[in-house]
C-alpha cells in the first residue's frame, strides 16, 4: 500500500491521537473516535445531497455515544435486527425514527419491533410480505430494488433486491395483505465510487415510481441507501460528484411526485472519525521479510481484511529518512492475522512504538455484534 502519512488524517483525529499519546502511560489497543469529525461529516452530507431525512445504519457503528450524537444532530436510524432496536430503545429513540431495513427478517424480531411501535419494514419478496402481515399487520412496507453494484468495494447485489419489473406486482400483493406501500430503496454496494452506478440506480427507481403511480400506487419516499465512498478515498470530493449527478433527479422526484428522499450514510459519517492506536510488541526478521507484531489483530473488529479490505498502518510520528517495508501482524498465533504485507514504516521501528490502524470508525466496534446478532450462548450438556 502507498504510504499514508499522519498529516493526511482529519485535523480533529490528529489532535485526538496526540492528546491520547501525551497522556500518562497510554493503554493500548485503543479505538479513538472523534465526535467533532462525525458532526462535520453529517453537516457536509446534508449540505451536498438534497435529502429530507438521514437514517444512520446502526450496523456501521453501534456505540451508544456515537448513536446519541447522531440523534442529537437530528438523524434517524435503520436497523437489521431486534438487537439493534434494543440499543436504540435504551437511548430512547422514538420508534417513528426507525426503519427496519433487513429484507429477510426473523419472525420474532418483526413482532417485537411492531410491538415497540416500529411501523416501516422493508421487503423484496412475496414471502417476506406475508411474514410482515402476520407479525406486523397493517404495517408500512417499502421495497428494496435490485440494482447494479458495479464499482463497489463490497458488493451486496446477489443476496437482496427485487427486480424493478416485479415491484408493482409486489406492492399489489402488499395491498391484498392490508399492508401500506410507502416507498422504494436501493443499495449500490459499499464504497461505490462509480458515478454511473449511482445514476442508473436512481433512473431505475424513477421508472418504478412512475409505474407505481400509473398503477394507482403513490409512494411517500425514495431511499437511496448507503454505499457513499469513504474508506481510504477523498470522501468529500466523491460525495460532491455523486451529489451533482443525483440532485437533479432527486429534485424532479420531489417536485413531480411529492416524495421525500431518504439516505443511509454509514461509513461516510463514521469511517474517518475513528482510529485504533496499537503498540509494537516485537520486531523480528524472518528470512527476507521483517515482521512487526502489534497488540491488536484482525479478530478485534478487522475481520473484513479476510475479504480483501485494506487499512492504512500509520506512524503517529513522521520521521525524516528512508522507509522500510514490513509485514504488520497481530498477536495471535494465526497466519491470517495480518494487517498489511507491505506496510511502509520508518526503518528504526521498534518494540514500544505506537502505530495507527486507519480508518476504524465504521464496522470495527460494531463487528462484535454485527447487524445486532450476538454470538450464541454455549450450552454444555451430557
Amino acid at each position: 500500500m502507498t504510504p499514508f502519512p499522519f498529516s493526511q488524517l482529519p485535523v480533529p483525529v490528529r489532535r485526538m491521537v496526540r492528546a491520547f499519546l501525551r497522556g500518562e502511560s497510554p493503554r493500548t489497543p485503543a479505538l479513538l473516535f472523534s465526535a467533532q469529525c462525525l458532526l462535520e461529516n453529517i453537516h457536509t452530507f446534508r449540505e451536498q445531497l438534497q435529502v429530507d431525512h438521514v437514517f444512520f445504519p446502526v450496523k456501521a457503528n453501534n456505540h451508544p455515544d456515537v448513536l446519541s450524537r447522531l440523534q442529537q444532530a437530528g438523524a434517524s436510524f435503520e436497523i437489521a435486527s431486534l438487537g439493534e432496536l434494543e440499543i436504540l430503545q435504551r437511548l430512547h429513540v422514538p420508534a417513528t425514527r426507525i426503519l427496519f431495513g433487513n429484507p429477510i427478517k426473523i419472525e420474532q424480531h418483526i413482532a417485537r419491533a411492531a410491538q415497540a411501535g416500529v411501523r416501516t419494514f422493508v421487503a423484496d419478496t412475496e414471502s417476506e410480505l406475508v411474514k410482515i402481515e402476520h407479525y406486523a399487520p397493517g404495517a408500512e412496507v417499502y421495497l428494496r430494488l435490485a440494482v447494479s453494484n458495479r464499482g463497489a468495494r463490497w458488493e451486496l447485489s446477489e443476496k437482496f433486491g427485487c427486480p424493478a419489473g416485479e415491484a408493482v406486482a409486489l406492492f399489489r400483493r402488499a395491498r391484498d395483505l392490508h399492508l401500506q406501500p410507502v416507498g422504494i430503496s436501493f443499495h449500490v454496494g459499499w464504497n461505490n465510487t462509480r458515478l454511473a452506478a449511482w445514476e442508473q440506480a436512481v433512473k431505475d427507481s424513477l421508472g418504478v415510481i412512475e409505474d407505481c403511480r400509473a398503477a394507482g400506487i403513490p409512494l411517500r419516499f425514495l431511499d437511496i441507501g448507503g454505499g457513499f465512498p469513504a474508506h481510504l478515498v477523498d470522501a468529500n470530493a466523491l460525495l460532491e460528484q455523486i451529489a451533482r449527478t443525483l440532485n437533479p433527479f432527486l429534485a424532479h422526484i420531489r417536485s413531480k411526485y411529492g416524495m421525500e428522499i431518504y439516505a443511509e450514510p454509514g461509513s461516510f459519517l463514521t469511517d474517518n472519525a475513528g482510529v485504533v492506536v496499537t503498540r509494537v510488541i516485537g520486531v523480528v526478521r524472518r528470512e527476507r521479510r521483517t515482521w512487526v507484531y502489534v497488540d491488536t489483530g484482525i479478530n478485534q473488529g478487522f475481520q473484513w481484511i479476510m475479504g480483501g479490505l485494506e487499512y492504512a498502518v500509520i506512524s503517529p510520528e513522521e520521521k525524516e529518512g528512508p522507509l522500510g517495508e514490513y509485514v504488520v501482524t497481530g498477536p495471535t498465533c494465526d497466519s491470517h492475522d495480518v494487517f498489511s504485507q507491505h506496510a511502509q514504516l520508518s526503518q528504526d521501528v521498534k518494540a514500544g512504538d505506537f502505530l495507527l490502524i486507519y480508518p476504524a470508525g465504521a464496522y470495527v466496534t460494531s463487528a462484535k455484534m454485527y447487524n445486532g446478532f450476538d454470538y450464541p450462548e454455549m450450552q454444555v450438556r451430557e
